[in-house]
């Protein structure tokens, strides 16, 4: 009976009509059909979730082509020059002001390298939108890696850490260049006065509040703030000022003022400050809970590049899970869930950098694969809106204040 439904099926088709199918395949046309349905359409589903939530910063983030990882001129000890001395002058402004300015404490030809680096990694977004915000740079591109774990920022962030030992929570790339005034802001929080917490509480929204840390600014090339733009306004003192509860001040110290919102900002505008030229091998060091905002591009076809990082004690205690997507450029994941409440940085994607790096996180950051430090269908969206140490009170408060 098969092979006569068969031959009748062939003479049809011959005739110009459909051959006929046997009854099991038919029935299997429509369960298959509906397995590649679903398919598409959680496609489809998961790529409008990764756009509602993913930042605008982040889609503009550039591609990093895969490569394998590969040591640079950065990695030779012998090339840098000595580690410069921290006098006791300078922490002590940075304890009273919130920050402080270094002059001349980087090598010259290794800004170059970096400046480089970025010039290749940023050039097509920086034409197209103006600006390129890189972030855990060190994970993809071999000179950033190099310039942290062989140069002299964990030394020099140490002696305002004051921790013996020192890791790197983030780094990148913050380069920009000239817009029109009608064409909105030069990149993430360009013209708006914020802190580096990610609006949350904690260090830098992801650590203890206890944790001691620093922010690191570095331009790559001579800058005057004046009259190129670029640079990085400050409120000198904010930290004990008593409008320091403005915007997520107040999930860091609670009610410090009883003055109005508006009250503060006219006062803490007025004291904004724009710091003297910075000149190549500078850096800026600041406090991650300092208002400050980033300052816009003035000068027509003037490109700034600068390095941004964020340096901790290498013992900090992590209070929530890293906000991260591997599935979407911009913001990479670790490929190990070290971001966990409690735990410790202690991972190579968090590399130590004072007094030394550990030869197991070096080899991790060498070994011979595309990327060895990102995970791959990793992400963290968890915005937990306090710190590990609140208690049920405190968070309760803050959470309500926060929705």
């Amino acid at each position: 009976q098969a092979k006569r439904r068969l031959k009748a099926g062939a003479r049809r088709g011959r005739a110009g009509g459909r051959p006929e199918i046997s009854g099991r395949m038919a029935s299997l046309w429509l369960p298959v059909a509906l397995v590649l349905l679903a398919v598409v359409a959680n496609l489809h589903l998961r790529q409008r979730r990764v756009s509602e939530w993913v930042p605008d910063e982040w889609k503009g983030a550039p591609m990093i082509p895969d490569k394998l990882p590969a040591r640079t001129a950065l990695a030779e000890p012998g090339r840098w020059a000595e580690r410069p001395v921290i006098d006791e002058q300078a922490v002590r402004d940075f304890d009273v002001q919130g920050f402080v300015v270094l002059r001349q404490v980087v090598d010259h030809w290794a800004v170059d390298l970096l400046r480089e680096a970025s010039d290749r990694i940023c050039t097509e977004t920086l034409d197209r939108q103006g600006w390129c915000h890189m972030k855990q740079t060190r994970w993809m591109v071999d000179e950033f890696r190099d310039f942290l774990l062989h140069g002299p920022l964990g030394h020099i962030t140490q002696a305002f850490v004051r921790k013996p030992s020192v890791r790197v929570l983030q780094d990148g790339a913050f380069t920009m260049s000239y817009r029109e005034p009608e064409a909105g802001m030069n990149g993430p929080n360009s013209e708006e006065m914020h802190l580096d917490d990610n609006g949350l509480a904690g260090i830098y929204g992801d650590l203890h509040r206890n944790t001691s840390a620093v922010t690191v600014w570095m331009p790559m090339h001579d800058i005057d703030l004046r009259l190129d733009g670029g640079g990085v306004e400050l409120i000198p003192g904010f930290l004990r000022h008593e409008c320091r509860q403005v915007k997520t001040g107040w999930k860091h110290w609670g009610t410090t003022t009883h003055r109005t919102d508006a009250d503060c900002w006219k006062e803490l505008e007025s004291q904004l400050t724009l710091l003297d030229p910075f000149r190549k091998g500078d850096l800026l060091i600041f406090h991650p809970w300092l208002m400050h905002r980033t300052q816009p591009v003035r000068r027509p076809g003037f490109r700034r590049y600068a390095l941004f990082a964020w340096f901790v004690d290498a013992d900090a205690v992590v209070c929530r899970p890293d906000f991260c997507d591997s599935t979407f450029y911009g913001k990479p994941c670790c490929h190990d869930p070290v971001m966990r409440p409690n735990a410790r940085l202690h991972h190579p994607c968090y590399p130590q950098v004072h007094p030394s790096t550990p030869q197991h996180e070096m080899d991790a950051m060498l070994e011979q694969r595309p990327k060895p430090m990102i995970g791959t269908n990793v992400t963290s969206k968890d915005m937990v809106p306090y710190a590990c140490d609140d208690s049920m009170e405190v968070v309760w408060e803050r959470l309500k204040r926060f929705r």
